[in-house]
């Protein structure tokens, strides 16, 4: 009887032990691919790539080939626009704030989903 106890025991204990590790072992995949998944949208941003020679990455499936000019670490790309200043229209390039921080603001035309006047705090 006793021998029979015993080896419950050890069979119960080694059960426990396997369901222990099969657990773990979900827990780290379940993180790795959560890492994996953030790592992809921290690369990927509005539908194109910020990190340098992101170009390599893009899957094949995917038709719509775009790359970015901004690029994270690197310089900002040349660029000239017209701007609406005050009221007033207003011709600007990267040039003008050499050594100054620049925050764009893009909006695609007045009382869409996105209204400059609703950003005024900005």
């Amino acid at each position: 009887m006793e021998f029979i106890l015993h080896i419950n025991v050890k069979k119960e204990l080694l059960r426990a032990m396997c369901t222990a590790l099969l657990l773990f072992l979900t827990t780290v995949t379940s993180a790795e691919e959560g890492a994996s998944v953030k790592n992809s949208q921290c690369h990927n941003y509005a539908g194109g790539h910020v990190y340098p020679g992101e170009a390599s990455r893009v899957p094949v499936s995917d038709h719509s080939l775009h790359l970015s000019k901004a690029k994270i670490s690197k310089l900002a790309p040349n660029w000239e626009g017209t701007a609406v200043i005050n009221g007033e229209f207003k011709e600007l390039k990267l040039s003008d704030y050499k050594g100054k921080y620049l925050v764009f603001f893009f909006y695609p035309l007045d009382f869409t989903f996105v209204c400059p006047t609703e950003d005024h705090r900005h």
